[in-house]
C-alpha cells in the first residue's frame, strides 16, 4: 500500500482541526474558572506546555507513534498537576493546563519542574522509547489578565520569547517583574558594583540533623544597585557569566566569605562556609593557588570551606573540571554537588565525581509530603549518596513535618526557611548567637530580630 504525498499534510490539517476544537473548549473552561476565582478572590494559573522538536518523533518513529504520544500527553499532565481543572491540546504540539486556587505564583516554577521531569521519563510507545523536552510558560489571573483571551495571549507571547531564548525554558511574567531591564544596563552597572560596595553576602544556615546544630552557612550574593535598585540573582548572575564578570564576583565572594568565617562566624567551633562557583571559575587553573593564598591570609582551614557546583558545570567540560576539583579536594576544600536530581549524568559517571556531599534540589523537597513520588525519589537519592559515603543536604525545608520526614529517611543536613532565610552578616551573627543560647528548643530555633 502506498500513501499520497499529501498524507502528512492531511494529518496536519486533522491536528489543526482538533486543536481548534480543544482551544475553544479550553477557553470556555478557563472563562468559567475565572468567574469562580473572581467570586472567591483567588488566583488561578494558565500553563502552556510546548513540546520541543516534535517533528523529529514523527520522522524517526512514524506519524502513528507521534499521534499516540499526543493522545497520552493530557493524561501525563493530569498525573502531574492533579488539581488541574482543564487540560487540552490547543494545536500541533501545544497543550494548556488550568490550575485553580493557586495560593502563590511562587509555586508555579515547582509545578513546571514537575512537568518537565514527568515528560523526561521514558515513554514507551509500541516498540519505541521516547523522552520529551518542553518549553513552559504561565500567566496568572488577575495579575496578567482579567479574561481567558488575555491570559492566553500573555502566555503565548512569553512562549515566543522563550523560543527566541530571551528567557530560560520556563517563563512566568508575575515572577519576572524586572526582566524589562536591558541586559546592557545590568552589565554596565554590574561592572562597577564591587568597587562601589553594592554587593553583599547573605548567609543561610545548614543544620546538621544528628544534633540540630548549624554546621555550615551558604553565602549568597545579593546586589543593591544605586541605579537599578535590588537586582535579583537570576537577573544578574547569567549576565555575569556571559560577560566574564563572574570570575570577579566569585573571587570577591570567596575572599569575603572566608574573611567573615574567620572574623565573625568562626568564633569557637563555628560553622563552615559554602560558596557557589560557576563553570568559568572551575575551569580557571589558578583557582587552587588563589584559594590557598586567601585561606592562609585569614587562617581558615580548607575543610571549613565548601565549593558548591552543579552537574552541568562538571559535564560541560569534564576533563578540566574533574582535574581542578581533584586538586581542590587535595587542598582540603570540600566539594558539594548542588541541585542534584535536575541534571542528566549517568550513575556510571556519577561514581567517579570528586565530591563530598549532595544537595537535593528543593523542587523535590517542597512537595514531598503531598507527593509520594517525590518522597520516593528523595529516599532513593539519600540511599544512593550514602552508598558512596557522601553526605546529603536537603534544600527547601519549610516546615517541621518535612524536617521529621527527612530525619526518618536518614538525611544528614537540611537548609530552608523553617530555620532561617538567608540573612545579611550582622543579622546572621545575631541569629547564630540566639540559636546557640537557646538550649531548650527541639525542632526549630528562636526567630532572629
Amino acid at each position: 500500500m502506498t500513501f499520497s504525498s499529501d498524507f502528512p499534510d492531511l494529518l496536519a490539517e486533522l491536528g489543526e482541526s482538533e486543536g481548534r476544537g480543544g482551544r475553544q473548549r479550553f477557553l470556555d473552561a478557563l472563562t468559567a474558572d475565572i468567574q469562580i476565582a473572581m467570586m472567591q478572590a483567588e488566583r488561578l494559573a494558565l500553563v502552556l506546555v510546548d513540546i520541543r522538536k516534535f517533528m523529529s518523533i514523527n520522522l524517526s518513529h512514524g506519524y502513528a507513534c507521534g499521534d499516540e504520544v499526543l493522545l497520552r500527553l493530557p493524561g501525563l499532565l493530569k498525573e502531574v498537576i492533579r488539581k488541574a481543572s482543564a487540560v487540552e491540546r490547543l494545536g500541533d504540539n501545544l497543550f494548556g493546563v488550568v490550575i485553580p486556587a493557586v495560593s502563590s505564583p511562587a509555586l508555579l516554577p515547582i509545578a513546571a519542574e514537575k512537568i518537565r521531569r514527568k515528560l523526561q521519563t521514558p515513554l514507551h510507545v509500541s516498540d519505541h522509547t521516547i523522552t520529551l523536552e518542553c518549553h513552559i510558560t504561565a500567566a496568572v489571573y488577575p495579575e496578567e489578565g482579567q479574561t481567558a483571551d488575555d491570559l492566553l495571549l500573555t502566555a503565548e507571547r512569553m512562549l515566543v520569547d522563550v523560543k527566541l531564548r530571551k528567557f530560560s525554558d520556563v517563563a512566568i511574567p508575575v515572577l519576572m517583574q524586572h526582566t524589562g531591564r536591558a541586559r546592557w544596563q545590568i552589565e554596565r552597572q554590574l561592572r562597577g558594583a564591587i568597587d562601589r560596595g553594592e554587593l553583599e553576602l547573605f548567609y543561610q544556615p545548614k543544620i546538621r540533623l544528628r544534633d540540630r546544630q548549624p554546621a555550615s552557612a551558604e553565602a549568597l550574593v545579593r546586589w543593591n544597585s544605586s541605579e537599578l535598585g535590588m537586582v535579583r540573582p537570576d537577573e544578574f548572575i547569567g549576565v555575569a557569566e556571559e560577560s566574564s564578570l563572574i570570575n570577579q564576583i566569585t573571587e570577591w565572594a570567596l575572599r569575603t566569605a572566608i574573611r567573615v568565617r574567620s572574623e565573625i562566624i568562626g568564633r569557637g567551633d563555628g560553622p563552615s562556609v559554602a560558596v557557589n562557583v560557576s563553570a568559568s571559575d572551575i575551569y580557571d587553573c589558578s583557582i587552587v593557588h588563589n584559594l590557598e593564598s586567601v585561606l592562609a591570609i585569614w587562617g581558615v582551614a580548607p575543610e571549613h570551606l565548601t565549593l558548591e557546583v552543579t552537574e552541568s558545570v562538571i559535564m560541560d567540560n569534564p576533563d578540566i573540571a574533574l582535574r581542578n576539583l581533584e586538586l581542590l579536594r587535595k587542598l582540603g576544600v570540600k566539594i558539594a554537588l548542588d541541585d542534584f536530581g535536575t541534571g542528566y549524568s549517568s550513575l556510571a559517571y556519577f561514581k567517579t565525581l570528586p565530591i563530598d556531599e549532595l544537595k537535593i534540589d528543593k523542587s523535590f523537597i517542597l512537595n514531598m509530603r503531598q507527593d509520594s513520588d517525590d518522597a520516593v525519589l528523595v529516599e532513593a537519592i539519600i540511599n544512593l549518596a550514602h552508598q558512596f559515603n557522601l553526605s546529603v543536604v536537603a534544600e527547601g525545608v519549610e516546615d517541621v513535618q518535612t524536617l521529621r520526614q527527612l530525619d526518618a529517611l536518614g538525611c544528614d543536613y537540611v537548609q530552608g526557611y523553617h530555620f532561617s532565610q538567608a540573612l545579611p552578616q550582622a543579622k546572621f551573627s545575631a541569629w547564630l548567637d540566639a540559636y546557640r543560647a537557646d538550649a531548650y528548643w527541639s525542632e526549630a530555633p528562636p526567630p532572629a530580630d
